[in-house]
């Protein structure tokens, strides 16, 4: 006898059980699990992501599950989170997915989004970058460091702790002042005047 249920995860399984044994005939893996208990381990683990921000370290879960390696694979089984890169995940059942520069920010903080992404962000340019370049204090940097993330690639640079100051927050992102920016803008804009 074939069997089929829906768990929340959107995941359907179907089993081959001898009903009267309890038992799974075609993989011999053991007792069948109760449907009840599938339920109720899919209810703990939205529970839990609950507490949870939209973008999470695997310290975030420890904080919450006595066995954070057990809930993160199951949650990641079932589709329920994202892993961005080791220790680094997205709660995207509950919260859906983050923009490109707040990834690349979470990743090495602290952070600021620079080139032609931060152009286009702001409106200066109209060209859709394919390159996030994120600029660190971080020393995780390099090709080899770069992460891939909704068609585009988050790539890191290292700055001098000195250089890196005059920030203000906007939208859960670190923007420099005009004062800083300011030498980048404006060159951007006399090589512009001057070709037209």
């Amino acid at each position: 006898m074939s069997l089929s249920f829906c768990i929340p995860g959107g995941r359907i399984q179907a089993v081959q059980c001898d009903v009267a044994a309890g038992m799974r005939s075609a993989s011999g893996a053991g007792p069948l699990p109760d449907l009840l208990e599938i339920v109720a381990m899919e209810k703990s683990i939205l529970r839990r992501l609950k507490f949870l921000p939209r973008l999470f370290r695997m310290e975030d879960a420890e904080k919450l599950v006595p066995h954070p390696a057990m809930f993160l694979s199951r949650a990641l089984k079932n589709g329920l989170i994202h892993r961005l890169m080791r220790g680094h995940y997205i709660n995207s059942f509950l919260y859906g997915f983050p923009r490109v520069e707040t990834v690349g920010c979470f990743l090495r903080p602290p952070a600021y989004i620079s080139g032609e992404w931060a152009l286009n962000y702001h409106g200066v340019i109209l060209q859709s970058p394919v390159v996030c370049t994120t600029i660190t204090l971080s020393s995780a940097v390099g090709k080899r460091r770069n992460i891939q993330y909704q068609g585009v690639t988050i790539e890191f640079s290292k700055i001098s702790p000195v250089l890196f100051s005059g920030f203000m927050r906007i939208d859960d992102l670190l923007h420099r002042n005009s004062g800083k920016s300011g030498i980048g803008y404006t060159a951007f804009k006399k090589i512009s005047s001057s070709c037209g």
